[in-house]
């Protein structure tokens, strides 16, 4: 595995989600009541950014069409069989760091 820092722990607060690019892959990255999980940023139902959506515990919601997806599975909370990739996400110290 070969993680790239994004972010510093701070950048992202509790109940927030945040977009990133990393080796041209569009990669969002939520606080879960400081755990932090990684998911590629794009909604599956019209590939909207999933890092511009509310977060609502370890889901997030499309603000475009409401589409829903668990942050800590990538599995679509609206369509049987759907989901989006995640990511091994881990912190070191106060870094943020991701495999993608």
């Amino acid at each position: 595995m070969v993680y790239t820092k994004v972010a510093k722990t701070a950048d992202i607060q509790p109940g927030t989600i945040k977009g990133f690019v990393i080796d041209g892959k569009k990669i969002a990255v939520a606080n879960v009541d400081g755990q932090f999980f990684s998911i590629e940023d794009s909604c599956p139902h019209q590939k909207q950014p999933l890092s511009q959506g509310m977060m609502m515990g370890n889901v997030v919601m499309c603000l475009y069409h409401g589409y829903r997806v668990d942050l800590t599975t990538g599995e679509s909370l609206n369509t049987a069989n759907e989901r989006v990739k995640t990511y091994p996400a881990k912190v070191e110290g106060d870094d943020i760091l991701i495999d993608v």
